[in-house]
């Protein structure tokens, strides 16, 4: 089954593996399970089926390496990041109206101000 890149945002535990695979590279499931149990408990499957939904979801690319797969990253943290905020810019956008980028672009500069 070949996996096609979708839109979506991701969810706290798809987060912190995908920060394992863009720390580590190349990663089988059990790499990315021993690197996630050095923060938290977490079940063997619990990783593999979020794995392989991020790979469905086209987050990730696999090969098979004789029993296993080895999961890369599909996209760069920088893309991932970047394609979240045109994400929700567009979907605020298409809510709120473009009078919504003018309030965007105002809490943009306090923010900067802060720092």
């Amino acid at each position: 089954m070949k996996s096609k890149v979708n839109n979506y945002n991701l969810g706290p535990l798809e987060l912190e593996i995908m920060e394992c695979v863009w720390d580590r590279g190349d990663s089988t499931v059990l790499e990315i399970h021993e690197c996630l149990g050095k923060k938290r408990e977490i079940a063997y499957t619990t990783v593999m089926t979020v794995m392989m939904r991020l790979w469905q979801k086209g987050f990730l690319k696999r090969i098979k390496d004789g029993k296993n797969y080895i999961y890369s990253y599909k996209r760069t943290k920088d893309q991932a990041i970047k394609n979240t905020v045109s994400q929700t810019l567009e979907a605020v956008i298409e809510k709120f109206g473009i009078q919504a980028v003018a309030y965007f672009s105002e809490e943009v500069e306090k923010y900067e101000k802060r720092l």
